[in-house]
């Protein structure tokens, strides 16, 4: 996925966040705060990959393995929280929405750091979402809801 956004995004202004499941710890804010203070970043991407091992089986099985990775713990608090918004839905459908979920999550703890808030608030740094298909080997963009995470 990485090989595939820096063949698809190349201008030097954007940043991206991967993690194993999409999720990345709350310990990392400081290298990212620190990463944006040196460098003229205009956007940052929170990027999930719809096919990720955790998401795929917690949509095609309806739960996830609660073992001790982080990733698995994240991801099936939100399938359980968000479980009438998920019923209904195709696996596919399933896999972007869970995605979709877990790039807002991600931003929340993003807005935990105060340098990274007022730079979000202000306008200097863009907060987007990307998801990865990889049975199009394609992204796409989403807006991530600002005004469900900003708070005062």
């Amino acid at each position: 996925m990485e090989r595939r956004i820096v063949e698809t995004y190349t201008a030097s202004d954007n940043f991206f966040l991967t993690a194993m499941g999409g999720v990345f710890e709350r310990d990392q804010l400081e290298a990212v705060a620190w990463l944006m203070s040196d460098n003229e970043i205009e956007n940052i991407y929170v990027v999930n990959d719809t096919a990720c091992s955790f998401i795929a089986n917690a949509c095609a099985t309806g739960s996830i393995d609660r073992t001790d990775e982080n990733a698995g713990k994240v991801l099936a608090t939100l399938l359980q929280s968000h479980a009438t918004q998920l019923e209904g839905l195709s696996v596919r459908e399933k896999s972007e929405k869970l995605a979709q979920l877990n790039g807002q999550r991600q931003a929340e703890v993003l807005f935990e750091d105060p340098m990274l808030v007022d730079r979000i608030k202000s306008g200097e740094i863009k907060l987007k979402g990307l998801l990865f298909d990889r049975s199009k080997v394609a992204f796409t963009e989403y807006e991530i809801q600002l005004e469900q995470v900003i708070v005062g």
